[in-house]
């Protein structure tokens, strides 16, 4: 056996050699993965098995080929939480913690204590679940059209202890919803279909496509969600999109050919605009 200080010293090597980026990081989070430590006791005098060591220098060839450190151990920290990710989840990232913000934002102006919310993508539920940890009362919807993403949401869930507080439904976009909502919340597809090739690896070929190619524009889900949004919204309601930086204008002019109020505009933890926020 090789003491755990030793082998990650060699996971980490293999991935320096390999110029993958934030190699120190990984090589000690997929160890942790497998002994169930946290980070900080690697550096104790830890033993690992044969098997274990196996395990990890085929988490590191994973990495090497590419695959982001959340695929292969399965789980993502968003929010202030870790949540279970599968191939038809799209990664949780930091900067779509702005829609978790924004709807706690729109919460105070409500002013409401019992709220429902819709969030069309669904995906992991990691922004649909944080809001509804956050905020008593709150009654939430997921949607999503790959029923394995929607299986991700419900581990998600359970393991947060608020299954009780969502249901989960296997639709396109809103096609099977019916009722109406206070607040909406989508992060769809926009990225356009030429701009796939180019995307780093870890995006283009561990993301699922469903989850990143927004069509000639960016723009054609967007289209498809506006299109009858309004019939799910209440008199006082709001409608929350992440976008791409460069996509603002756009929507906006699109959310005024179906009647919706622009209410703002938010930027994420880089500063670029990642977020609006519209009214009925």
């Amino acid at each position: 056996m090789i003491k755990a200080r030793d082998l990650i010293e060699l996971g980490k090597a293999k991935l320096k050699d390999e110029k993958i980026p934030n190699y120190k990081l990984d090589a000690r989070i997929l160890l942790s993965h497998i002994l169930n430590l946290e980070n900080n006791f690697l550096f104790s005098d830890v033993y690992v098995s044969d098997i274990n060591q196996e395990t990890y220098f085929k988490m590191i060839k994973d990495r090497v080929n590419g695959k982001p450190v959340s695929k292969i151990i399965s789980k993502r920290s968003f929010w202030n939480y870790e949540f279970f990710v599968n191939a038809s989840t799209l990664d949780p990232r930091p900067d779509s913690e702005v829609l978790v913000e924004a709807a706690l934002e729109t919460f105070k102006l409500l002013n409401k204590n019992k709220l429902n919310i819709l969030e069309l993508g669904v995906g992991s539920g990691c922004i649909l679940l944080s809001i509804l940890e956050e905020v008593n009362g709150a009654k939430g919807w997921g949607v999503d059209i790959d029923f394995d993403a929607i299986k991700a949401a419900k581990i998600n869930a359970i393991n947060m202890k608020i299954s009780d507080k969502v249901n989960f439904i296997v639709s396109d976009w809103a096609k099977s919803i019916q009722g109406k909502f206070d607040i909406i919340i989508s992060n769809p597809p926009y990225i356009k279909s030429s701009q796939i090739k180019s995307l780093q690896k870890e995006v283009k070929d561990y993301d699922p496509l469903l989850a990143l190619d927004g069509g000639q524009d960016g723009l054609d889900c967007y289209k498809i969600i506006l299109k009858n949004i309004k019939t799910l919204m209440k008199k006082q309601s709001f409608l929350i999109f992440e976008i791409d930086f460069w996509q603002g204008n756009e929507i906006i002019e699109l959310s005024k050919q179906n009647k919706l109020k622009f209410l703002s505009r938010k930027k994420d933890l880089s500063g670029q605009e990642r977020c609006l926020i519209f009214k009925s």
